[in-house]
């Protein structure tokens, strides 16, 4: 039993060490990674350059508490377990994510690296080029305005609120969630009703909106 117990110990320490160097990694690049969306030459569309009404909403889906939480939100309705800044890091940090060791760096990294250093309106800039909205004819659509161009035929700023929501309601799983799909619109709906104020997520992992059937 003690050496079973020593061996734990061991294999608990080891993890630490790996995690630790993994965390060094990955703050050694954030501040490439992100040079991009702070330079005053960036050309994509930025968070400010959104309209109110169109970044509340997101927010409002994605990550209730964005502008609040530490990188990391176990608590908010709605929330899931991936924040808008966990999801910027696995798309930034990871050329494979799988589950289980992946997700553990990737809140690690998420409330240790990135929240601490980038600030919110940087990350939400990244965001809005990094986000994945699914694969169309073998080829991967990434970032807001490629979806925008994508499934309405405009640039992302060109949106009306009724099209960018439609957008939002994708990235919880965009395959499955498609726009023109019978679940896509099951799914906006549900977000109409929980942006009107007529319903509320039923606990932090309800990210379906499972209450907000009309």
């Amino acid at each position: 039993m003690v050496r079973v117990f020593w061996v734990l110990v061991a294999g608990f320490c080891a993890l630490m060490v790996f995690e630790g160097w993994r965390l060094f990694q990955a703050s050694a690049r954030t501040d490439d990674l992100f040079a991009p969306y702070r330079s005053a030459d960036y050309a994509g569309p930025r968070w400010d350059d959104l309209p109110t009404t169109q970044l509340s909403a997101w927010i409002a889906v994605e990550d209730p508490s964005f502008f609040s939480h530490p990188g990391v939100d176990l608590k908010t309705g709605g929330a899931g377990l991936t924040t808008i800044t966990q999801a910027l890091v696995k798309r930034m940090y990871f050329d494979e994510f799988r589950p289980g060791f992946s997700k553990l760096e990737q809140t690690l990294i998420a409330a240790l690296v990135v929240n601490p250093r980038i600030p919110k309106e940087v990350q939400l800039t990244a965001a809005l080029d990094r986000m994945y909205f699914g694969t169309v004819e073998g080829v991967e659509i990434i970032g807001f305005d490629n979806a925008a161009r994508e499934f309405f035929g405009r640039p992302l700023l060109d949106l009306t609120d009724g099209e960018f929501i439609a957008l939002v309601a994708t990235l919880i799983g965009p395959d499955r969630f498609r726009p023109g799909s019978a679940e896509h619109d099951t799914r906006l709906t549900r977000i109409r009703r929980l942006l009107s104020g007529d319903c509320q997520p039923a606990g932090v992992r309800d990210v379906y909106l499972s209450d907000c059937d009309a």
